[in-house]
């Protein structure tokens, strides 16, 4: 392996202090401290590794840390010779020697308060390594490094796997109380290194890395190679089993390094480091190039769930520019952290938004838009050589914690103010935390006396109470970065882990509640301790507008604030800040509340998106319809956020002359851009389709749908595509308004064999109805191929003019269909469906009609087309009839049955059907029916519950 980056997959620069220290045995010892309380950000705890006696192994521990959702802290890294993880002395339970002069693994367990709970170690001859460090929702843990030689992971029986040559990645589990899982292992003859591994919302786990040569990364029972020239990185996802999903990778014939990844709340991922040269970073199907500026260049890249290649953004100068840690926050941004030189532009957009390094290595801090669009970028440094970034993390509220190195003296608030730490000669870590707009908030550092004392951070974690950092340390080190001390020694001059908690006293925000009017809203909320009063809001979920900040003379407990000169009928997000009399500030997550005064109806709820300029997609489920927005490339000059607002049906002004509202089909629509201006009209029309679901052809005249728009006093009829195959409505939009879906709607509509869809309680019905009465028409026969399907139906009588098929792939529903002109007439009468698809079930139905509705309904008729090379088949099974009259001995006559049909007479089934009663009679074969014309007469029914107008299921089962 080459140089120290190898030995640490996650150093942001090579700190002074690892270059010339000689290692040796060195014991552990562990020291209680005392809280001091500071104005936030106060020292809680550290607790401290060494080694035992003696040795010149090499070690550095604490490389990744991860947290359960009960607050317990698992850090992983690498240990030589022996050592306590316990810290009440050597001899007990918790003492674990490395199997080898090198690195073994470890994985420790602690509770919040620093309590001791496991340790898991394995390893082998070579050297081993833990560098990433994971937590799923169940509290197992998975750990991602790399091995050499021959292992046993399972601390507690027998796993072996050997490497196969050189290093190879290893993905191991153990479950919540630290019994093993399993383990997976990939490589080949040359080095393989797993660097960073993380778990998404649904527990599957999702490991990055890098590696050359070819190498399966199915190392379950498939198989799935790819090679590298160079060095390419990998990211590779295996659900909580271990079983494997996929992997994608990504680079060129220079160097690439990977130095963390994580995922989001919707389980996209996100990974950064660094690149030379020109990489492609498209790993699944296509090509995204892009080239450094010189030396290495920082890389953020997204991917989707199932592997497929979302973005990349790259950013660097001339120099040495690297990302080394990166986290999301509730909302989907991306915080990312590392270290930049020179010049760098951080605005991804297109714009510009350098920042210069003072020395020669700066910390940067950007967030990200889910898109890839940065929000904002933080720089921090001092004038002398190095000071960078590890590792990112954000808490539950949306605050942002980043640690690593730094040297010398360095002012952390980028925001213009005033924060200077000093260093020991060394180097020593920093921990600094930003509230969720980006405002600076604290920083606390460790010193070192001597410049053979010194520190590095290498990770960090984060919820509402805590936040921990883990990371390697040598010499005499204060870790309380407040006003007390706690004084760390390690032994012999050698390194030494440490877990360092800092207790967060930033104010709580809690009841929060809006109270909106149609121009304003009152919002109020509690804090502890007594803060002061300020809220932010705006009509896209970036805000862009605030209030005053208030009750700063004498802060409250119980706020209250009016925002006003607010949009109507418009849904506003907000979120409420406080500050405490030192300044540290409690910052809610994103709320939201819709404002009343529209012009039609009251706002009930909604979604919006925020659409770029090169277009995009907003969705909406309103029940059993779908509206989507589909905004072009260029749809306008900047970006905006859509709003797609349902608005109460129970309120709907008059309908459209003839016209009844289409389930709840109503809606405000806006368009507004990051300074919250409103867009009128665009400079692309922007799509709008409604999907108004299936079945309301049981209730609805389909073929009279239309969007209307509402003007203030009426509606205007949009005149869009009606597509009743897909249940579709499209139109194409130029500005944004009120809309309603609206159309015909059917009087009495119970005739459907199955209930009606709800409708609108305050549309009016049309006078539509069938101008005499209409058959129950007799679907008694499907002749079908690949393709298509024929229908045989006839009517009672004869007096139906109209004809409705309807036909779908989900049973009882009325998805599909058309009418068709074949009346009046008594005789057999037929439809050819095409288009349908091979080896497909379809559920067919026929409508008799004499008007527009609402007509009668056939029975349903289960079909399945064959495979493109059948002939085809045909079905007649269990028909209905209906009874037309009975003779004294029993026998009826019924209409309906075709003389294609039963050619044997072999009927042996009859359902007598009164109401919601149904009757089998069943029968030997008759052999005494006789037919005429298409009226088939059954003998000898032995019922005494027939009686004219019955319906007659016929069929053998």
């Amino acid at each position: 392996m080459d140089g120290y980056f190898d030995m640490k997959a996650k150093w942001g620069m090579p700190a002074p202090i690892v270059w010339y220290k000689t290692f040796v045995f060195i014991f552990l010892f562990f020291i209680s401290t005392t809280t001091i309380k500071a104005a936030s950000g106060s020292y809680g705890w550290a607790y401290a590794w060494t080694r035992s006696s003696g040795s010149s192994a090499d070690e550095f521990g604490g490389q990744d840390i991860a947290m359960d959702s009960d607050g317990n802290v698992f850090i992983t890294g690498g240990f030589g010779s022996t050592v306590n993880f316990n810290g009440t002395g050597v001899g007990d339970d918790d003492e674990n020697t490395a199997n080898s002069s090198y690195n073994d693994v470890f994985i420790t367990k602690y509770n919040a308060n620093g309590t001791y709970g496991w340790t898991k170690t394995f390893g082998g001859s070579g050297e081993d390594y833990g560098q990433g460090v994971a937590v799923d929702s169940a509290g197992n843990v998975f750990v991602t490094g790399y091995f050499q030689s021959t292992v046993n992971f399972n601390d507690g029986g027998t796993d072996n796997h050997t490497s196969g040559g050189g290093t190879d990645i290893f993905i191991t589990k153990y479950n919540a109380d630290g019994t093993y899982g399993w383990t997976r292992t990939f490589g080949t003859t040359g080095d393989q290194l797993g660097y960073a591994i993380a778990v998404d919302s649904s527990d599957s786990v999702i490991a990055m890395g890098k590696f050359s040569g070819t190498v399966d990364f199915d190392a379950t029972d498939g198989t799935d190679n790819h090679t590298s020239t160079s060095g390419n990185i990998f990211i590779s996802k295996y659900d909580n089993d271990g079983f494997y999903s996929w992997t994608r990778t990504f680079g060129n014939s220079g160097q690439q390094w990977d130095y963390d990844i994580t995922t989001d709340v919707d389980n996209y991922i996100y990974a950064t480091g660094y690149f030379t040269g020109t990489a492609d970073f498209n790993g699944s199907d296509g090509t995204d190039n892009h080239t450094s500026n010189g030396s290495d260049d920082i890389y953020i890249t997204r991917l989707s769930t199932d592997g497929t290649y979302k973005w990349t953004v790259t950013l660097g100068d001339s120099g040495s520019d690297r990302g080394t840690g990166i986290a999301t926050d509730a909302n989907g941004h991306v915080l990312v952290t590392g270290f930049f030189s020179g010049t760098v532009n951080f605005d991804t957009t297109g714009g510009t938004d350098n920042h210069t390094a003072s020395g020669g290595k700066d910390i940067f801090i950007l967030e990200l838009k889910e898109n890839g669009y940065s929000l904002w970028t933080k720089s921090i440094g001092g004038t002398t050589i190095y000071d960078w970034g590890n590792s990112i993390a954000t808490d539950e509220n949306g605050n942002i914690f980043v640690t690593g190195g730094f040297m010398d003296e360095v002012n952390f608030d980028d925001n213009g103010g005033s924060d200077n730490h000093t260093s020991g000669p060394g180097g020593d870590l920093f921990i600094t935390k930003y509230n969720a707009d980006g405002s600076y908030s604290w920083t606390r550092n460790s010193v070192g006396a001597t410049d053979q004392d010194a520190a590095d951070a290498m990770g960090v974690i984060a919820n509402s109470q805590n936040v921990y950092v883990t990371g390697y340390y040598t010499g005499d080190v204060d870790f309380d970065g407040t006003a007390g001390e706690d004084i760390h020694t390690s032994y012999l001059d050698t390194f030494d882990f440490y877990l360092t908690s800092y207790t967060d006293d930033t104010p709580t925000v809690t009841e929060i509640a809006a109270d909106p009017a149609s121009d304003s809203s009152n919002v109020s909320w509690t804090t502890n301790p007594a803060s002061s009063t300020k809220v932010e809001y705006g009509l896209t979920q970036y805000l862009g507008s605030a209030t005053s900040e208030t009750d700063t003379s004498t802060r409250v407990t119980d706020h209250t604030k009016i925002v006003s000169s607010l949009k109507n009928c418009a849904k506003y997000h907000y979120r409420v800040l406080s500050a405490d009399s030192d300044g540290n500030k409690g910052i809610s997550t994103n709320q939201s509340f819709n404002t009343s005064g529209c012009s039609a109806s009251s706002v009930t709820g909604g979604t919006d998106e925020y659409i770029e300029t090169t277009g995009g997609t907003v969705e909406l489920t309103n029940g059993q319809s779908t509206v989507t927005l589909t905004a072009p490339d260029g749809f306008y000059s900047e970006g905006a956020a859509i709003q797609v607002n349902i608005l109460n049906s129970s309120s709907v002004p008059s309908a459209p002359s003839g016209t009844s509202l289409i389930r709840d089909n109503f809606y405000n629509l806006l368009a507004v851009t990051d300074g919250n201006s409103e867009i009128t009209t665009f400079d692309e029309p922007i799509s709008f389709v409604v999907d108004y679901g299936s079945g309301t052809e049981s209730s609805y005249q389909e073929s009279t749908f239309d969007v209307y728009k509402y003007n203030g006093s009426g509606w205007d009829e949009q005149n869009c595509t009606l597509d009743s195959t897909s249940n579709t409505l499209t139109c194409s939009l130029e500005g944004f308004s009120i809309y309603g879906i609206f159309g015909q709607q059917l009087s009495n509509p119970t005739s459907s064999p199955t209930s009606s869809p709800t409708t609108s309680s305050v549309a009016s019905a049309p006078s539509c109805q069938d101008q005499k009465p209409t058959d129950w028409p007799n679907l008694f026969q499907i002749n079908v191929n690949a393709n298509q399907a024929i229908l045989y139906y006839a009517p009672i009588n004869g007096s139906n003019s109209n004809y409705y098929i309807s036909f779908s792939e989900k049973s009882n529903t009325y998805e599909h269909g058309t009418l068709t002109e074949q009346g009046p007439s008594t005789g057999v009468l037929s439809y050819t469906v095409t288009d349908l698809k091979p080896k497909t079930t379809y559920y067919f139905r026929v409508r008799g009609q004499n008007g527009c509705m609402p007509g009668a309904w056939s029975n349903e008729m289960k079909i399945t087309t064959t495979k493109g090379t059948s002939s085809g088949k045909a079905y007649y099974k269990n028909f209905l009839a209906r009874i037309l009259s009975i003779f004294p001995s029993k026998t009826v006559s019924v209409r309906g049955v075709n003389t294609q049909t039963d050619t044997n007479n072999d009927l042996c089934e009859y359902k007598v059907q009164s109401g919601d009663s149904l009757w089998t009679i069943s029968a030997s074969k008759y052999g005494t029916g006789t037919k005429y014309n298409e009226i088939m007469k059954l003998n000898n029914l032995n019922s005494d519950l027939i009686h004219p107008d019955q319906v007659l299921n016929l069929g053998c089962n």
